[in-house]
């Protein structure tokens, strides 16, 4: 076995050997050509990270309207009024697609108390 270690330990050696010769014999521009580096940026034909069609979808005004008819109907429903998580929760709306519809109603008529977190919502 200690013959076997020996061998590879000579082969090894001479494998070295034999690339810093080559390395020392090649210009810079040579050796950083064998790095193998890629070009910047994406290759040809290839596709964003993003599969077509799963980005936020663009509500329609009616779409939006029934929101805030929603959330005007679920706040009058509380008459000491009602925070917005608790609006979004209990009507599913997420927080993305909340601060529209929220504007929509407030032109109508919801009425707000408060400020940031605080704020809680009223119906007139």
């Amino acid at each position: 076995m200690s013959s076997l270690r020996t061998q590879i330990e000579s082969l090894a050696l001479a494998f070295a050997e034999r690339t810093l010769t080559a390395v020392r014999g090649s210009s810079l521009d040579q050796i950083l050509d064998l790095k193998g580096t890629r070009p910047r940026g994406r290759p040809k034909g290839s596709t964003s990270s993003k599969p077509r069609g799963q980005g936020r979808k663009k509500r329609t005004s009616l779409e939006i309207k029934q929101a805030a008819d929603a959330i005007i109907a679920f706040v009058r429903k509380h008459p000491k009024g009602v925070p917005a998580p608790t609006i979004k929760m209990a009507l599913g709306i997420p927080q993305k697609e909340w601060m529209f519809p929220l504007a929509v109603a407030l032109k109508q008529g919801l009425k707000k108390s408060g400020k940031k977190r605080a704020t809680v919502y009223f119906a007139a």
